[in-house]
């Protein structure tokens, strides 16, 4: 009798990847450099100290990293984030689940929100609750619908064009720099957000054509 030789395969919700995470991720792979490479659009890099020396503190949304003996492939694209390994024997095996867990610890939180059932159900749930509402309640519901869609929309955008996006900074440098200018930020946010909103009302109300 003889095990077949399968290969394991995992796809993940939308990840935002920071170099500490490249580091751990490279630690796991074998230690022939020959057999070991890192790809993004436009290089090709030998290790990701390399890779940061080119690219420090940039953010890009594609990146492959690779060996041929054993076969491990890690890819973060725009629209995919995929781990794939061409064997299940014990040794290969146990790297996948170790680079697993790397992964799947930098999923974008909550990672429920950001899976096409929960915009599916989401999107069921209110056009069922409006139907039904009357009056006040049905204004209500249609609030919460608009900061339904807006979501929606964020969702969307993320999975289409920065479902793996790749901070090439120390998660704690980063993190340092959204601490000293978290104030911009947030009103930055909250403007944009106001300003959907106020336009969807405009256009409700018919102050705009």
């Amino acid at each position: 009798m003889k095990k077949l030789n399968k290969p394991l395969s995992k796809e993940f919700s939308p990840v935002k990847i920071y170099l500490d995470d490249l580091e751990s991720i490279e630690e796991l792979f074998p230690k022939r450099k020959r057999d070991y490479k890192i790809e993004t659009e436009k290089f090709e890099f030998s290790n990701v100290g390399e890779l940061n020396q080119k690219l420090q503190n940039e953010v890009i949304t594609n990146l492959k990293i690779y060996s041929s003996d054993p076969y491990i492939n890690v890819e973060f694209h725009k629209m995919w984030a995929r781990l794939y390994v061409g064997s299940n024997d014990n040794t290969v095996a146990g790297v996948f689940y170790k680079l697993e867990q790397i992964i799947s610890s930098c999923t974008r939180r909550p990672s429920f929100l950001y899976s096409h059932y929960t915009l599916l159900i989401g999107y069921f749930l209110f056009t069922v609750i409006k139907v039904l509402s009357k009056g006040s309640t049905y204004q209500i519901v249609s609030f919460l619908n608009y900061g339904f869609l807006i979501w929606a929309l964020w969702v969307i955008y993320i999975r289409l064009s920065k479902h793996s996006e790749i901070i090439l900074s120390k998660r704690h440098d980063f993190q340092s720099f959204l601490i000293r200018n978290k104030d911009q930020i947030v009103v930055g946010g909250i403007s944009a957000i106001l300003g959907v909103i106020g336009t969807i009302i405009a256009y409700k109300l018919g102050l705009l054509r």
